[in-house]
């Protein structure tokens, strides 16, 4: 079997949000998710997002999330621009 890289297609990168880190197993943190960070969160097979902002989450990021079967939830807590993904 032939992969991408051997036939010379692109292969989408794998780009971890700003400040992304481990909490605890199972458990991340990071700024705030860009879709060129899609890919890389899709590696994670996440469950929820935790959402501490008041703005509205951006629609390619919901369809991002409902395509993937991830529930999010938002706290608007003013002053915080913190994503905290959940993978349980």
């Amino acid at each position: 079997m032939i992969t991408k890289c051997e036939r010379n297609e692109s292969v989408e990168p794998l780009v971890p949000p700003v400040n992304f880190a481990d909490v605890e197993d199972g458990v991340y943190r990071s700024g705030f998710p860009q879709p060129s960070n899609f890919a890389f969160l899709q590696t994670l097979h996440l469950r929820s997002i935790i959402y501490l902002c008041p703005e509205p989450y951006p629609k390619e990021n919901l369809e991002f999330l409902e395509a993937h079967n991830i529930r999010l939830f938002q706290f608007a807590i003013a002053g915080t621009k913190v994503v905290v993904c959940l993978l349980t």
